[in-house]
């Protein structure tokens, strides 16, 4: 088990990484870097924040309902709103898709399978991105302690969104505003 889940978390860790190097590319200073999946653990893919594109969008996306500042708080940490989400996976992510259909099928008539099969993939996309921040990648537009970093399972709720994230990140201030922002949402 041990050479399978290593190149599992191997895979996911080169796609990954080489998403998020192309993207820093642009010398935006990011805030929120995520690696979702879905709740049936499909392959990941990544999204993020700069503070550069939040306001480009922000300005885009307000309204006489909100102002820019109001778009921006809206806006702040929903992956699916950023011009950067599913960033590179075209290019990045096909054997990790391919690894990903060769697992074992999701059987939602077998709980325990299921779990298992879950824990695995999800586990997989922690130890990459842990891998990647013990490295320095998420430091390199912007300093790591004001970037908030997240393993994210849609339609989490919002307290298990905020546990994972104080796995990745020790701002209290950083954690404090994606919690709020979490409630709000």
């Amino acid at each position: 088990m041990s050479n399978e889940i290593d190149h599992f978390v191997g895979e996911i860790y080169n796609a990954v990484r080489n998403a998020f190097l192309d993207l820093f590319k642009n010398r935006e200073r990011y805030y929120y870097c995520v690696l979702l999946t879905t709740g049936e653990a499909h392959p990941p893919y990544i999204s993020a924040w700069s503070w550069e594109a939040l306001a480009r969008e922000s300005e885009k996306m307000s309204s006489q309902e909100n102002t820019i500042k109001e778009q921006m708080n809206l806006l702040k940490y929903s992956y699916a709103d950023s011009p950067y989400c599913l960033y590179g996976y075209d290019d990045y992510f096909n054997e990790v898709v391919e690894m990903f259909d060769e697992r074992p099928a999701m059987d939602f008539n077998d709980e325990g399978g299921w779990n298992i099969e879950f824990n695995f993939r999800y586990n997989a996309m922690v130890s990459a991105i842990k891998m990647l921040d013990d490295e320095g990648l998420f430091s390199l537009n912007q300093t790591r302690s004001k970037l908030l970093l997240n393993v994210e399972v849609m339609d989490e709720s919002d307290v298990l969104l905020v546990n994972n994230a104080k796995l990745f990140n020790n701002s209290e201030a950083a954690i404090n505003d994606y919690a709020n922002w979490c409630a709000q949402a």
